[in-house]
């Protein structure tokens, strides 16, 4: 990604509570399903962000979390909200790439990434982070994904152009079972969840004036685009949590 976008679009996250849509209560449902089939050690939470569900997988879990990100500021504003909730000894913070994980294969009980997988795409995702897992181990992803199989032309052609993998969550599950896991799970995101994000990034937006920078005013239409697709067709997509284990 260009240095200067990714300064545009770091600058305009790190100060807000989210970095995509999600809700605490959603991570917690997830991850008590997970919890109820055993013991959870030591976590991967990849694309943390600022870390709002970070914190919940420390304080919920007691397990070791590893939190990485490829953005340093954002790590440092979750260093802040660790320390600040007296989980240094549980949360360690990474800055890496989601496709250079440092870390060895097998390591982890549970790999965590809400929003994020669509950086690397969903079978990416799932074919080299599932490595990382141990035999019984399991992941949960959230995923951007269509509701209906029939919707308006420029809808499809907005997301296909964004986000080409988005697909249907019947497609998602079949994916996920011929690449090997089983399925624990499939449950949409509450509208809670859309607010969370969506309301403090319009707030951000009527802040900010892109006029003296074509490259902050193109980032500024693309956020007001997505937030007019989503009011106009969000009864056709949502975020899905996929909660799998691999055998």
């Amino acid at each position: 990604m260009d240095q200067q976008l990714l300064k545009i679009i770091t600058d305009f996250y790190k100060d807000l509570p989210r970095q995509g849509p999600g809700s605490t209560r959603a991570t917690k449902w997830a991850l008590t399903r997970i919890m109820e089939m055993g013991p959870i050690e030591h976590i991967l939470d990849i694309g943390c962000g600022t870390g709002a569900q970070t914190i919940v997988l420390g304080q919920e879990t007691g397990a070791k979390v590893d939190a990485l990100d490829r953005v340093q500021d954002f790590l440092d504003v979750l260093k802040i909200k660790r320390d600040q909730q007296r989980l240094s000894d549980r949360i360690q913070l990474h800055h890496a790439q989601m496709d250079k994980l440092p870390f060895e294969a097998e390591s982890f009980d549970l790999i965590w990434s809400e929003g994020a997988i669509y950086n690397m795409g969903f079978t990416y995702g799932l074919k080299n982070w599932g490595k990382l897992l141990k035999p019984g181990g399991f992941m949960v992803v959230s995923e951007i994904s269509w509701t209906t199989e029939s919707r308006p032309q420029l809808l499809t052609d907005y997301w296909n152009s964004n986000y080409p993998e988005m697909d249907l969550v019947s497609a998602k599950v079949r994916l996920m079972e011929m690449m090997g896991y089983s399925t624990i799970g499939a449950f949409a995101l509450p509208d809670v969840g859309w607010r969370n994000y969506y309301e403090p990034v319009s707030q951000k937006l009527a802040q900010l004036d892109g006029s003296g920078s074509p490259a902050l005013q193109g980032f500024l239409e693309q956020i007001k685009t997505e937030l007019k697709i989503y009011h106009e067709y969000r009864q056709y997509y949502n975020y899905f949590f996929y909660i799998m284990r691999r055998p």
